[in-house]
């Protein structure tokens, strides 16, 4: 794992960003954006990070859905991002036919570990019940996250008390992407130098492994789990790679569908900041998933109570 620190991660990561924004612009795509959407409103709630960003194609649809949950070690970034770096991603991707959702969580060391994660089911099920109404079909609801991002869908999707307590049927959905994702927390502390501080672990996790166990999709796959889709980086900390390919391996022992790519030529901030491009190699793979995931057929149990509307 790399050892630089979290400040010059942020100044990279903020540079990067506004050179994407500077030298390529954002586009002018037919897309109706419906902004600052309440999807939690109880114990806790919180009036900012509660809250999600829609972006519908302009046509007749039902379209496939991305609930896309952005990264930042847990403890940084919204659903609009440097520059707005997720609000052109999502505008591109809306474009190519996908109602994209972005919801915004609470953050560490403010909330810890599982504030993240609840909050994400939760916008999950608020998506599920509602996203029909703005155009999308929510039994080709798929889940898309970066980084820790990637972690927080992984999760919620394969540890069964997340969607059962916002009674999300099961099967509900139809595949996760996940990119560039810290899969297996126990080896990511293990691995790095400065015990963690690399992903930042401690100030959402704590430093007790049986909690750090308990936080990985890895140690939660289950009979028969979704599709996945693991993208990573060429140009990143090697461990991302190792991840991937090992949490892919043990999703296909459960029985699931999982493919990883590697994205030449990437780093850990441009896989996320060039999707929607023309020609964008991530951008093609996930919307192939979409396609192909789309059409297998699932068995969706709905619990009583689990009505979309």
């Amino acid at each position: 794992m790399s050892r630089t620190p979290l400040v010059r991660v942020a100044s990279a990561v903020a540079a990067t960003a506004l050179f994407l924004t500077l030298a390529c612009g954002e586009e002018r795509v037919g897309v109706r954006i419906v902004r600052d959407l309440p999807y939690y409103e109880g114990p806790g709630y919180d009036a900012v990070k509660h809250r999600l960003d829609l972006y519908v194609p302009k046509g007749k649809g039902p379209y496939p859905v991305l609930v896309f949950v952005h990264g930042g070690s847990w403890q940084m970034g919204d659903n609009v991002g440097f520059f707005r770096l997720y609000h052109g991603m999502a505008r591109r991707l809306a474009a190519r036919g996908v109602v994209v959702a972005v919801p915004a969580y609470r953050l560490a060391p403010r909330v810890k570990h599982p504030g993240q994660a609840w909050d994400v089911a939760r916008a999950v099920g608020w998506v599920y019940r509602h996203i029909h109404d703005y155009g999308g079909d929510p039994d080709r609801l798929f889940l898309v996250g970066h980084s820790a991002g990637a972690q927080l869908v992984a999760l919620v999707t394969l540890d069964p008390r997340y969607f059962t307590a916002q009674r999300i049927p099961t099967g509900a959905v139809a595949g996760v992407v996940g990119i560039s994702g810290p899969y297996d927390l126990v080896y990511a502390w293990e691995e790095s130098d400065w015990r963690g501080r690399a992903l930042n672990l401690k100030p959402a996790f704590g430093e007790d492994p049986l909690i750090l166990a308990a936080a990985s999709p890895v140690n939660h796959v289950g009979k028969q789990p979704p599709p996945f889709l693991l993208l990573y980086a060429q140009h990143e900390q090697p461990g991302f790679g190792v991840m991937a390919r090992a949490f892919a391996a043990r999703l296909r022992e459960g029985g699931g569908s999982a493919s990883y790519a590697l994205l030449k030529g990437k780093t850990h901030i441009t896989e996320v900041a060039s999707l929607g491009r023309p020609g964008d190699r991530g951008t093609d793979l996930i919307l192939a998933f979409v396609k192909g995931a789309g059409r297998t057929s699932r068995a969706v149990t709905r619990s009583p109570g689990a009505r979309r509307r």
